[in-house]
């Protein structure tokens, strides 16, 4: 009777210890794919002119490791504005502030109105509709010690030839006791007639397993204020 007694003890102790990692692992796994809805949504904000630098560096070093650095985008070239009377460039924009950016909102709304209305460009809509982002679950790789989140949003056109795949693979590592962000992988795939490439295939089975996406998010939710 006390041997069945110590046995039945040590089940219920071996039960406990299984829920209380289970419990952690949900709340470890939870916490990463908050911090890819952060990581997404301040990126759409910031591309999209509707925060200042500052506040999206901020959530950025939040969530990457210790000594990530915001360098390429202080010194990046890419477009912003291209018109004949006025020109700018990323790192134009670094110390804008929220009424700056609604002024530069306005100023590209304006500009696009004019060129639509000049038959310059195809109005947004007859060009394409961006899909909601789908979230994975978390995935742990055993070989390279890193847990992985991916993120897959499409571009979709009239003709699905013109289709256009987003794929992002957020890539974690253990930083003094605390999951950080350590890299972002991105894979593009276009059409449907096309060849997937090889590194896209991860997105659908990682390591023999399949991958799911539980989680969406529709970016246009998030919008302060915009066209």
């Amino acid at each position: 009777m006390f041997r069945k007694m110590i046995r039945l003890l040590c089940m219920i102790i071996c039960c406990l210890s299984l829920i209380g990692c289970t419990s952690d692992k949900t709340h470890q796994d939870e916490k990463l794919i908050d911090m890819v809805k952060e990581k997404e949504i301040n990126e759409y904000l910031f591309f999209t002119y509707q925060i200042p630098f500052s506040e999206y560096e901020e959530s950025m070093k939040k969530l990457y490791y210790k000594n990530y650095s915001l360098d390429y985008i202080k010194n990046s070239t890419r477009p912003v504005i291209s018109y004949e009377d006025r020109k700018l460039i990323l790192k134009d924009i670094i110390n804008y502030t929220e009424e700056d950016l609604k002024e530069l909102r306005q100023d590209v709304k304006k500009n696009l109105e004019e060129d639509i209305k000049a038959g310059r460009i195809i109005p947004a809509e007859q060009i394409g509709t961006r899909g909601p982002l789908e979230i994975s679950k978390v995935y742990y790789d055993d070989t390279f010690k890193h847990k992985v989140v991916f993120v897959k949003n499409e571009l979709k056109y009239d003709d699905p030839n013109l289709n256009v795949k987003y794929y992002r693979r957020h890539i974690f590592r253990e930083e003094e006791g605390e999951w950080k962000l350590w890299e972002v992988r991105e894979d593009f795939h276009y059409g449907e007639k096309m060849p997937v490439p090889k590194a896209v295939e991860l997105f659908s089975n990682y390591n023999g397993v399949e991958v799911e996406y539980p989680y969406t998010i529709d970016l246009n939710e998030y919008n302060k204020e915009w066209f």
